[in-house]
């Protein structure tokens, strides 16, 4: 089987423990279209930029890429604040 996810922001944890505590502050699993590793989930696009103010708001610092220099879309990877 191959699958295409069009409109979604791959979000990619440093680490399990990480993406447990952000969860528990602002729910990822419930914006979670697929997970495919506790520290991977895709997310619908149109709840890309208000998740990453809300983690910036709580003294986080996602860096957002994009999947290729081409892409029009940014690509959120959460990594914790150093």
């Amino acid at each position: 089987m191959i699958r295409f996810h069009w409109n979604l922001t791959l979000l990619q944890f440093a680490s399990p423990k990480l993406a447990e505590e952000i969860d528990a502050q602002c729910p990822i699993v419930p914006l979670s279209q697929r997970t495919f590793h506790p520290t991977s989930h895709l997310i619908d696009d149109q709840h890309a930029e208000s998740l990453a103010q809300t983690l910036v708001e709580r003294g986080y610092s996602p860096r957002v890429e994009s999947a290729s220099p081409s892409a029009s879309t940014p690509r959120t990877s959460l990594k914790p604040q150093t």
